[in-house]
């Protein structure tokens, strides 16, 4: 199946490189989480290409910094749910590595985001002074629950280690037959940004949301929810 390149103003390499550039510290420690199902194929080919030349530019600046990677698809009977590759600062094995990703599976729309997040904060070595993960997908986690994390679970270990956690959700224009509503995108969005760095999170969730139930039983008492469908377009002006 074919997909369209992605155009100049909404390259997962072009959000990534804004993320990373605003990384304050003296060392960078990065995780990226790629999503790599089949839809996946135009933004995984623009970050073979540019990811590369981008660590080169941005991270000279960091007295040390390290990349690693953790790739996602969904659950059974795609090929894996993750797939880890330990922190490297060697650039061009990174790009080894990343020219070796291939996408296929995904039948269905949500994906292990929760699987990927927690495999980054909870599988790797962080000791840098900047500890940032950057999620990209073009997919909502699933709404329920398939394995044995929650959000919850994902929250506590980025909050724990002082993990900073980005989410870029391609595409960012939503048209048919894409078939994310556009409201979704927003709150999956909000979900997955989180400033673990003790500093008060605030997470947007609809009225009814599992995540609302999930944050309320983890009793993660510096975390602030707000559920209102209403406030999602003053939520995400911020």
């Amino acid at each position: 199946k074919e997909f369209p390149p992605p155009p100049p103003d909404d390259r997962a390499s072009s959000k990534l490189d804004a993320l990373i550039e605003e990384a304050p510290g003296q060392s960078l420690d990065l995780v990226v989480c790629l999503d790599t199902t089949e839809s996946m194929k135009p933004y995984i080919d623009d970050l073979k290409k540019n990811l590369g030349p981008i660590l080169r530019a941005r991270v000279s600046r960091f007295a040390s910094f390290r990349i690693g990677i953790v790739l996602f698809k969904d659950y059974w009977p795609d090929e894996y749910i993750t797939r880890k590759y330990p922190f490297t600062s060697d650039i061009a094995a990174f790009e080894r590595t990343m020219k070796g990703v291939w996408v296929a599976g995904g039948k269905d729309i949500p994906e292990a985001e929760h699987e990927a997040l927690f495999s980054a904060a909870a599988e790797f070595d962080w000791n840098a002074d900047r500890r940032q993960i950057i999620l990209v997908t073009d997919a909502p986690p699933h709404p329920e629950p398939h394995g044995k994390l929650l959000f919850a679970d994902v929250l506590r270990e980025l909050k724990g280690k002082h993990i900073e956690a980005d989410a870029i959700i391609e595409p960012t224009t939503i048209s048919p037959p894409n078939p994310m509503p556009r409201a979704f995108e927003k709150e999956a969005k909000r979900l997955v940004t989180l400033v673990a760095g003790g500093s008060k999170i605030k997470l947007l969730t609809f009225p009814g949301s599992e995540y609302s139930a999930e944050l309320a039983a983890a009793n993660l008492g510096d975390i602030e929810t707000v559920s209102s469908a209403n406030a999602l377009d003053a939520a995400t002006d911020d």
